[in-house]
């Protein structure tokens, strides 16, 4: 367990030491090319590029988890909610470790104000909505997916329209950052790596976890291996408080 954990900490500490490498690299070329793409901006594809910034905020997930607590599914409204909770104070860490700054506030041409709200003073690196916006469908996805095996596997082609779906609303919400220039492209492929990394723990750390027998004792178990589980269980909780409390 602690080898697990250690791996996630270890792939966070490289996505830190990547991030200044890709901010030299594409925050100055971000913001050329999001002057560049002013006269193509229109009335319509700016409502259009707000409506996925609105549908990209953190508090659209807290409504859409209800859904799971509406339908009786006492653990997946849990579950999500809890990954939720996790995965917004990861974003709010990063940004305060790194401080990034945003295009808009380089630059305040390139921020669009019109038909839709100025973004917070917040810092800028990385994207939580790209961030947020990657990790929460896939979560919600690969959640559903498991608790309705059966469903799926008789209905291919709503499969495939979930998941292209899904992987348009990925798009269109980094795409927004862009447009609105809210973020640059650095920013945006550092919320997108965290979020993938984000899920990979919740389905392969947390959720067995609260939902299978890995870290319980099992009947008939050998005592060394009960002593083993509990001992994961104690390290695995007391990190994971730590983090919420934090």
């Amino acid at each position: 367990m602690v080898s697990i954990l250690t791996g996630y900490v270890m792939a966070l500490g490289i996505l830190l030491a990547l991030s200044p490498l890709m901010t030299y690299m594409w925050y100055d070329w971000s913001l050329g090319f999001i002057k560049s793409l002013q006269p193509l901006h229109s009335e319509g594809l700016t409502k259009l590029m707000n409506i996925f910034s609105q549908l990209g905020d953190g508090e659209v997930f807290v409504y859409v988890n209800l859904v799971f607590f509406v339908t009786g599914d006492q653990r997946g409204f849990l579950f999500n909610g809890i990954t939720l909770t996790l995965t917004t104070n990861l974003n709010n860490w990063f940004k305060l470790f790194l401080r990034g700054s945003r295009p808009q506030f380089d630059d305040l041409s390139l921020g669009v104000v019109s038909g839709g709200h100025f973004c917070a003073g917040e810092f800028g690196n990385p994207s939580g909505h790209a961030l947020l916006g990657f990790e929460y469908p896939l979560t919600f996805y690969f959640y559903f997916r498991t608790q309705n095996a059966d469903w799926f596997r008789r209905n291919p082609i709503k499969h495939v329209i979930i998941v292209v779906v899904m992987c348009l609303y990925i798009a269109g919400v980094c795409a927004c950052r862009i447009y609105l220039g809210r973020h640059a492209l650095d920013q945006i492929v550092l919320g997108m790596l965290l979020g993938l990394l984000a899920t990979h723990f919740h389905f392969y750390c947390f959720k067995p976890f609260m939902f299978e027998p890995v870290f319980f004792a099992v009947k008939n178990e050998d005592a060394r291996v009960s002593v083993e589980r509990s001992y994961r269980a104690m390290v695995f909780s007391f990190l994971f408080f730590c983090f919420i409390l934090s």
